[in-house]
């Protein structure tokens, strides 16, 4: 994909269509491709800030492992969109494991290249700062759809943002390390509703149950699961 074909892409995200022609053709410019498989890593919660992130072709998912032993599906990302922006702006560790859902195309905007937009024009910083706000409303219709989630829905973002903890920490394929009571436990159901629930999507060729892990088989469309109903 060239620069052209990078541009149709990103200007899909209202940010960017909006930024400045000077500051798009700089992020076009210092911007890398990456190519990556699916299931692989773009970083891992805690990684030191490595830049920012479109995404030109496939998916990636952010999910986090939280100090109290949850696990919490944050967000997935298509193409168009851009992700990484927070840790550029305050300098910590990053918040998330981001995991490519699919064969995948990144722009990478590395640190560097970001710290050298915002020297060529300190007008710049507004734009990229746009960039934030635009993930935190996003953040905030995310916590409000959380909360009518349907129980498969949690269930099955549940296991995914498990997946991707097992990914970040070199688990061989991912498949979530969690027993029967220990996943409804986390999504506040009973033993025997999760026992229906995997049974079921077993049978679809969603999942493979195994002792003490729950194989992902189609992690796609576990992530389709209906929110509601």
């Amino acid at each position: 994909m060239d620069r052209s074909g990078w541009r149709s892409v990103l200007e899909r995200d209202p940010w960017f269509a909006s930024v400045t022609p000077g500051l798009a053709e700089l992020i076009l410019t210092l911007g890398v491709e990456r190519r990556l498989r699916a299931n692989e890593i773009v970083y891992s919660a805690n990684d030191p800030p490595s830049g920012m992130y479109g995404v030109l072709s496939g998916g990636v998912r952010l999910s986090q492992y939280t100090p109290a032993g949850k696990h919490i599906l944050y967000s997935a990302f298509s193409p168009g969109t851009w992700f990484g922006v927070i840790s550029e702006f305050d300098g910590l560790p990053r918040p998330h494991n981001a995991i490519t859902v699919a064969p995948t195309r990144l722009l990478h905007l590395s640190s560097a290249a970001v710290r050298e937009i915002a020297a060529r024009d300190w007008r710049y910083c507004f734009d990229l700062g746009r960039c934030v706000v635009v993930l935190f409303r996003h953040t905030l219709d995310l916590l409000s759809e959380l909360r009518a989630l349907s129980c498969p829905a949690r269930v099955a973002q549940t296991l995914l943002a498990i997946s991707d903890h097992e990914i970040a920490v070199g688990g061989v394929g991912g498949a979530p390390r969690v027993t029967q009571d220990e996943l409804a436990a986390m999504v506040d159901v009973t033993r025997q509703t999760i026992s229906r629930l995997l049974a079921d999507w077993e049978s679809q060729g969603l999942v493979k149950r195994g002792y003490g892990k729950v194989h992902l088989l189609d992690p796609v469309r576990l992530a389709r699961i209906p929110a509601a109903g």
